[in-house]
């Protein structure tokens, strides 16, 4: 029986290569589900094939993330690749993430970002797929992108702002993915807005191996070590533990498709 989901973990990471069956070993022992999270097309590919390894405890999801598309620059049929590899695999794969907009470091590559981001959402529109948005210091620039794309399912990954924004991300009908973040003590504005956002909108995630939960904060990140993130929002909504994992299990399982 599963009781936890991870909605974003990144077991395809070369950092689990020598440890990945005592993840899942761990995964089944801790009832939680995960999905293995792309970046780039190797890692898209290689989140299909865990997946299917692992099928009773993991999806994929495929897409490249925006501080990874310049090596695609000069290949002009990579969202055709995408679009392949989606095709033979639709039943292990469950989204288009991460993509999205990050401009922390710079905003140079813009426009070829915004493309990137806009070409794989149509991939979801086709496949019928939601999207998966990894969002940085770009909160202006994706609310034309949400709101021309207002029919597709939309998960904001990795949460971490504050209430103004969660309450945009909420009125477009998008879902909210909390991370470990929130168990941080200095997490005071996203504590804030976990306790605003409706639980019917909301789901778990880890960001697997970045991003550790308290107690473990400091060290590598686990699917596993979700539950610390909904004990902490059970804490600061103030109900039960096992009314929250509940709640946000069949959230994301609605959102992603997925029985079991």
């Amino acid at each position: 029986m599963i009781k936890y989901y991870d909605t974003h973990s990144h077991l395809n990471m070369d950092v689990y290569d020598n440890e990945i069956e005592e993840c899942i070993k761990q995964l089944k022992e801790n009832q939680t589900f995960t999905n293995c999270v792309a970046y780039d097309f190797n890692s898209s590919v290689k989140a299909v094939e865990l997946s299917k390894k692992y099928s009773d405890c993991m999806k994929a999801c495929v897409g490249i993330h925006p501080n990874d598309i310049e090596q695609y620059f000069g290949d002009k049929d990579i969202f055709n690749k995408l679009d392949n590899l989606i095709t033979n695999n639709r039943n292990h794969i469950v989204g288009i993430g991460e993509i999205g907009l990050d401009f922390y470091y710079s905003s140079e590559l813009k426009k070829e970002q915004i493309h990137f981001c806009i070409e794989q959402i149509k991939l979801g529109v086709k496949h019928n797929l939601p999207i998966m948005f990894h969002l940085r210091n770009a909160f202006e620039d994706i609310k034309p992108i949400i709101e021309n794309f207002k029919d597709i399912k939309k998960l904001i990954h990795c949460f971490s702002s504050n209430l103004e924004e969660a309450k945009y991300y909420v009125s477009q009908k998008c879902f909210i993915s909390i991370p470990g973040i929130v168990t941080f003590k200095n997490a005071l504005s996203l504590k804030e807005a976990v306790q605003w956002i409706d639980i019917n909108c909301m789901v778990t995630e880890t960001d697997s191996p970045y991003l550790t939960p308290v107690p473990f904060r400091g060290k590598q990140n686990y699917p596993h070590y979700v539950k610390h993130t909904v004990e902490e929002i059970a804490k600061l909504k103030n109900l039960e533990v096992d009314v929250v994992s509940e709640k946000v299990l069949n959230n994301a399982k609605n959102f992603f498709g997925i029985n079991f």
